[in-house]
């Protein structure tokens, strides 16, 4: 196999550029700040190279679809997708970059459109999950009821007018046992990213080069 593809080499750059990365944050050396530096201006590279080849896969997964679909919605909608996308890209491009006003016209009435669009179905979504969480079946479901009604009415401006200590109950509630939680998840899920850090630069997770057993 060519080395090229062995494991060993990307293992190899991943872990020298990891520690290389962790060692500029700690510690204050200009020669390897310069070389950080560099990298993560390579990664806003990589990044849009990446961005360019989604662009090429959503070409081909809708043109497939324009092409050898039967059902006219589905090749409507894909050609319709195709069709912004490309516009979009365009007008993108001209002067001024991202601030043509067919640009702008075009991201606020679709783009811009589409975000409060999923976020409101979102919001049907957690109100199913939130009514059969907070099913009373024993104690702790019952303190997670009381204190998800004591965290809406803080949060509705009807809450203070029912009665002031609501308003009490729910800054204390938000500003301290929620903080905690917020708190240990962060510590949890950094504890877990350095874990999965170090698996990495030592070899025991190679998923990510899809390597399967062979080297």
């Amino acid at each position: 196999m060519s080395w090229a593809r062995r494991r060993e080499l990307p293992l190899f750059l991943s872990a020298i550029l990891g520690i290389m990365a962790f060692a500029d944050y700690f510690f204050d050396i200009p020669v390897l700040h310069s070389v950080v530096s560099d990298l993560q201006v390579w990664i806003i590279i990589l990044a849009a190279f990446a961005m360019f080849m989604g662009v090429i896969n959503l070409t081909i997964v809708h043109g497939r679809v324009v092409m050898r679909e039967k059902d006219i919605i589905r090749r409507g909608l894909s050609a319709w997708t195709l069709f912004l996308m490309y516009l979009m890209a365009i007008l993108g491009l001209l002067p001024p970059i991202t601030a043509h006003p067919s640009f702008r016209w075009l991201y606020s009435t679709t783009v811009a459109a589409l975000d409060p669009t999923v976020y409101s179905i979102l919001a049907f979504y957690i109100t199913s999950a939130s009514y059969r969480a907070f099913r009373a079946r024993n104690i702790e479901t019952m303190i997670f009821l009381i204190a998800g009604i004591i965290v809406i009415l803080y949060n509705a401006p009807i809450g203070g007018y029912l009665h002031p200590g609501i308003v009490t109950l729910g800054s204390w509630a938000m500003n301290v046992p929620i903080v905690a939680g917020q708190r240990a998840i962060m510590v949890g899920a950094a504890i877990g990213a350095l874990a999965l850090a170090i698996r990495t630069f030592t070899g025991r997770e190679s998923a990510w080069l899809r390597a399967g057993g062979g080297g």
